[in-house]
C-alpha cells in the first residue's frame, strides 16, 4: 500500500512546490502609478510613461479578458486543475489495482481453504477405521441340521471403530432371487463393541429352520441358494457414522460345496462411502 501511494505523495509535493512559487511570484505588488527614475516627468501630455502604460494595460486587459480567464484567473488555478486531473487518473488506477489485489487475495484464500479441506479429508482417509467382512463360512448344512455360520470382520484402519454393531441373517430362497430380502438394522443388534485397529471380530449365527433333503437337492442343482447377509455399523475416530452391507451365498450358480464355503453375491454389497 505504501508503494502504491508513494507516487501520489511525490506528485503532490512537486505540484505544491511549483504552486507555491507561482503564487508568491504572482502576489508581488505592481506599482502602476509611480514613475521610474529614468522616466521623463515633463512629458508634453503632462502624464508619465508609467501612467500611460498602466492605462494601456487596463484597456488592453479588459479587451482580452475572456471566459477562461474568468474561471482560471491565476496560475494556481491552472495548477490545481492539472493536479486534480492527475489525481482522478491516479485514483482510478489505484482503485483498479486495489480491486485486482482484493480479488487475487480472495482467490488465494479460497485456494488455501480447498487445500486445507483436501488435507483434512486425506488425513481422515488415512487414519480412520475401515471395517469389512473378510471371511464367511457355513457349518452344519446337511439335511436334517440347522445351518450355522461364522463371519469374520476386520478393522484394517489406523484408529478404532467405536460403538460397532453387527447384524446377520440366513435366508433359503429360489435362485435366481425373486424376492426382496428383509433389511438388517443396527437397532436389531444384541450387543455393541469397540474394535481396535488391525483387529478381527467374529460373528456367529444360526438359521431358524432345518435344512430338508428336498432343499439340499435343489441347492446342489442350482435351483435354490442360501443367502447369508448382514450389516455392520460403527463410528470412526472423527465421529462420523459408517456402515457396510454384505451378502454371501451358497448354491445357485456358485455351487454347493461340502466344505461350507460361500461366494460373494453380485448384489447387496454396499458401503457408506458410496
Amino acid at each position: 500500500m505504501i508503494k502504491a501511494w508513494g507516487p501520489l505523495f511525490a506528485l503532490m509535493g512537486l505540484f505544491g512546490l511549483v504552486g507555491t512559487g507561482l503564487f508568491l511570484e504572482h502576489s508581488k505588488p505592481y506599482n502602476h502609478g509611480e514613475p521610474s527614475k529614468t522616466e521623463n516627468r515633463n512629458s508634453p501630455s503632462g502624464e508619465s510613461k508609467a501612467a500611460i502604460r498602466a492605462d494601456h494595460y487596463d484597456e488592453k486587459g479588459s479587451q482580452e479578458k475572456s471566459w477562461y480567464k474568468d474561471i482560471f484567473d491565476k496560475p494556481t488555478d491552472w495548477l490545481l486543475a492539472i493536479f486534480t486531473g492527475f489525481l482522478v487518473l491516479y485514483t482510478r488506477k489505484l482503485y483498479q489495482t486495489t480491486d485486482g489485489l482484493v480479488k487475487s487475495t480472495n482467490k488465494l484464500w479460497e485456494s488455501g481453504e480447498r487445500q486445507l479441506q483436501h488435507l483434512t479429508e486425506t488425513a481422515e482417509r488415512q487414519l480412520r477405521a475401515y471395517v469389512f467382512p473378510i471371511e464367511a463360512r457355513l457349518t452344519r448344512f446337511s439335511a436334517g441340521e440347522v445351518p450355522e455360520c461364522k463371519i469374520v470382520a476386520f478393522n484394517s484402519g489406523q484408529t478404532p471403530a467405536y460403538r460397532l454393531t453387527h447384524v446377520a441373517r440366513f435366508v433359503l430362497a429360489d435362485f435366481p432371487l425373486k424376492e426382496v430380502l428383509p433389511d438388517c438394522r443396527a437397532s436389531e443388534a444384541t450387543s455393541t463393541t469397540n474394535l481396535a485397529p488391525q483387529a478381527p471380530l467374529d460373528k456367529l449365527g444360526a438359521a431358524h429352520w432345518l435344512l430338508s433333503e428336498t432343499a439340499e437337492v435343489r441347492l446342489r442343482k442350482g435351483e435354490a441358494a442360501i443367502y447369508l447377509y448382514g450389516r455392520i455399523d460403527f463410528f470412526d475416530a472423527f465421529g462420523r457414522p459408517r456402515w457396510v452391507k454384505y451378502r454371501y451365498m451358497t448354491g445357485g450358480d456358485v455351487g454347493f460345496p461340502r466344505e461350507g464355503r460361500v461366494g460373494v453375491c453380485r448384489d447387496g454389497n454396499e458401503t457408506s462411502e458410496g
